[in-house]
């Protein structure tokens, strides 16, 4: 067997290969994460116990750097050189993240106090925008902890419902449910749980929604409150009692590959209520109150929900897919750190230079968090050694992150 002419050797230098992680930890020192975490968390019961900013950085960090389960914190601990560079001076073993997970849980205590802190992102993303387009669905996230129910898939797991801000794609308001919770339940509750996690002075102006929203009481609440909406409609859909006309845009388009049978049913053999066909072609309904667009403007409009893409950054980039507690608080509270992760680097990518503003967290961790670096203490200054070509990519970003640079306004509704 041939073997590279290289000999393996030790040595004492203060290395990391997660040198652009200082990206996130700059931006959150910019902003004051730690003092909002400080400041809507209870503090710990005993002088021991760690506060709750050095829990929720410690979050924030993994989830950044990739981290897809609990025992990852191990990783961090293990990085020396890193830990001296963010000051991170101790760290908790394994199982205390589980442990936090459980005790801040319990009464949705963490949840309500990330909830604010997520408020305060979406301030900072947002900018001077007042009013926002709303896309809310549903998502399942399958696991086979011991309180996971089966859900509409019929598999065990949780159904979590998301609304995300059209213009920037972050979570507005999130709402961890159990696997056997129908989607379409309550989603007028859950539109106010939206609004009233966006910052002060932020409206919703519009709202785009699947055919689990196809309800009468959604459709009141957007009358009450004068939102413009697009919503999926159903076949044969009793509006409960709602009797306010609506205008209904019919998609047609045709039958593309092998004709079948029209058995009622959708992909995979699941009864789908929101298409019909007649053989040549398929027909969709979309219910809409806009007037001021053309039916065609009124397809596209609602087609740019980019739901799917933002549920599967969220739950595969930020590993909200992949719930580690059996506890269903324990879970909630994961989730909606996933959530604050993922809003967290919606607002990093948001503040970079624009060739940065599509850029999934994957693309950002291979060429910016996965740098090797080397840390040196001298003369009280610690400094952080790239490459040249590296080190210049890295003062690039980081001047980015300066307060006047952070982050411009958005330029309207998506």
């Amino acid at each position: 067997m041939n073997i590279l002419p290289y000999t393996i050797a030790n040595t004492n230098d203060l290395l990391t290969g997660r040198g652009g992680l200082v990206c996130v930890a700059e931006l959150m020192r910019q902003v004051g994460f730690s003092s909002w975490v400080e400041r809507e968390f209870p503090r710990p019961g005993s002088n021991r116990g760690y506060p709750a900013a050095e829990v929720v950085t410690l979050w924030m960090l993994m989830l950044h750097e990739g981290a897809r389960c609990l025992d990852d914190v191990r990783h961090l601990r293990r990085d020396q050189a890193l830990r001296k560079l963010l000051g991170l001076r101790r760290l908790p073993s394994a199982d205390m993240p589980g442990d936090w997970l459980r005790r801040l849980g319990k009464d949705e205590v963490g949840i309500k106090a990330l909830v604010e802190v997520n408020r305060r992102l979406l301030k900072l993303t947002l900018g001077g925008c007042a009013e926002v387009t709303l896309d809310i669905d549903a998502t399942p996230a399958l696991c086979d902890k011991r309180e996971a129910q089966r859900t509409c898939l019929g598999e065990k797991g949780y159904l979590p419902m998301l609304g995300h801000i059209g213009a920037t794609g972050q979570v507005a308001g999130c709402e961890f449910r159990a696997g056997n919770v129908p989607p379409a339940q309550d989603n007028a509750g859950f539109i106010r749980t939206c609004v009233a996690g966006l910052p002060a002075g932020v409206s919703v102006k519009s709202l785009r929604a699947d055919a689990a929203s196809y309800h009468g009481a959604v459709f009141q609440y957007c009358d009450e409150h004068e939102l413009e909406y697009v919503i999926r409609a159903k076949r044969s859909q009793a509006m409960d009692k709602y009797k306010t006309p609506f205008t209904l845009v019919v998609q047609r388009y045709r039958q593309g590959g092998q004709q079948c049978l029209d058995l009622g049913e959708g992909e995979d053999g699941v009864d789908d209520e929101t298409t019909m066909t007649d053989g040549r072609y398929i027909y969709r309904a979309l219910a809409t109150n806009r007037d001021d667009l053309t039916d065609s403007a009124i397809v596209h409009w609602y087609n740019r929900r980019g739901e799917e893409n933002r549920i599967k950054e969220l739950k595969s980039d930020f590993a909200g897919e992949r719930l580690p507690c059996g506890q269903f608080e324990a879970n909630a509270l994961y989730f909606h750190l996933c959530v604050t992760a993922y809003n967290l680097f919606v607002l990093l990518r948001h503040s970079l230079p624009p060739e940065w503003h599509t850029c999934r967290a994957p693309t950002f961790r291979w060429r910016v968090v996965a740098l090797a670096a080397k840390v040196v203490c001298h003369a009280r200054q610690v400094y952080l050694k790239f490459r040249p070509d590296q080190a210049a990519l890295i003062k690039t970003l980081l001047a980015a992150l300066a307060p006047p640079e952070r982050p411009p306004p958005l330029p309207g509704v998506a």
